[in-house]
């Protein structure tokens, strides 16, 4: 017989190579099924980690808890691939775009032009952090559709020229875009121990009677650890030597409170409640009303267009001069809490959340 053992081996390996034309071999999942093939199907699909949005793995400057990583964003016409995202860690849920449903694993979609989500203390790589200035411009005239509006910010275009920005290191004052209310980005408040940060803006007019109004929506991830008071926000009549302001304080319970220091020698008198509580991990319409008067004046808080304080009987809501100033950020009795601000809003007419 011709044919020898040792050749076998080469002519069984050609058969096999003959075999194989013709057709492509199907990718395996990892049991060991073979997947369909996607050549030519036309779906879309997103794949974890990419995208304009992607921030994972970002670090932050004063983190207290692990890092967020966010997954991939749903493409146009298909799927978001929940494959590969991680959820973030320190905080709830992931941030959240328009138009999509919301699902875990890193998929994005949701409320549109709203995120939720973050942990305390993160920050996203795209975020420009505030420098110290105490030397502002004069804001340019008010362009925005509430009536009466006196300042209307949404921290879009990077830090203004005419904000007073106090902010002394380990504090952070950034703008961030991976938590927002609306537009691409929003203020994060991140003081430390006494380490304020605080962001002013000047009213022109001022206002010595009437009504002010000043809203803001915020939100305070569960993660972070509140001092005995924080400062949320404050309306004050001078920018440098106060005698007279009016503040909301959040409190180590996450209750606020409606601070007036109109009265004499700077004695300030609280009001609160227990509707007035400010929730976690979700953005929260707060909204500041005061009368000024020298005798019949009143303050008002609302939270999610609900009233939940009003002072009792006519005050005394203004000192010697007319309110010039007002401000966001956290100054703190310790501690190192975040706050989050958004579409902020001074005016001489009710505003509302809308």
């Amino acid at each position: 017989m011709w044919l020898r053992v040792g050749r076998l081996p080469w002519l069984l390996g050609l058969a096999v190579v003959a075999c194989r034309v013709g057709y492509e071999e199907l990718p395996l999942d990892s049991s060991g099924a073979a997947l369909p093939g996607v050549a030519g199907s036309g779906a879309s699909t997103a794949t974890a980690g990419t995208g304009a949005s992607d921030q994972a793995g970002a670090a932050l400057d004063q983190a207290t808890s692990g890092s967020p990583s966010l997954g991939g964003e749903a493409a146009s016409g298909g799927e978001a691939a929940g494959i590969g995202g991680s959820a973030p860690q320190g905080g709830s849920g992931s941030p959240q775009g328009g138009g999509g449903a919301t699902s875990s694993g890193g998929t994005t979609g949701g409320n549109a032009g709203q995120s939720t989500g973050g942990s305390a203390g993160s920050s996203c790589a795209g975020a420009v952090m505030l420098a110290a200035n105490a030397a502002p411009t004069t804001a340019p005239p008010v362009s925005c559709a509430y009536p009466g509006a006196l300042v209307c910010d949404d921290f879009e275009g990077g830090q203004k020229p005419y904000w007073t920005v106090t902010v002394n290191a380990p504090a952070q004052a950034s703008l961030e875009t991976c938590l927002v209310h609306g537009g691409s980005n929003a203020l994060l408040a991140a003081p430390s121990a006494t380490n304020n940060v605080q962001v002013q803006e000047q009213l022109s007019p001022t206002i010595g009677v009437g009504s002010l109004f000043m809203r803001t929506f915020a939100y305070l991830p569960s993660s972070s650890s509140l001092p005995a008071w924080t400062v949320l926000d404050e309306v004050w009549d001078s920018p440098t030597s106060w005698t007279n302001k009016i503040s909301l304080d959040l409190q180590a319970d996450a209750t606020i409170t409606l601070n007036n220091w109109a009265m004499a020698g700077q004695q300030k008198t609280s009001l609160g409640a227990p509707a007035a509580l400010l929730p976690r991990d979700r953005w929260t319409c707060i909204e500041l009303e005061i009368v000024v008067d020298k005798t019949n004046g009143a303050t008002r808080l609302y939270l999610d267009d609900v009233q939940v304080i009003t002072s009792v009987g006519n005050i005394r809501t203004r000192g010697t001069k007319a309110f010039s100033t007002v401000s966001l950020g956290a100054a703190i009795a310790g501690g190192s809490p975040q706050v989050y601000y958004d579409d902020f809003v001074v005016a001489t007419q009710r505003i509302g959340c809308n």
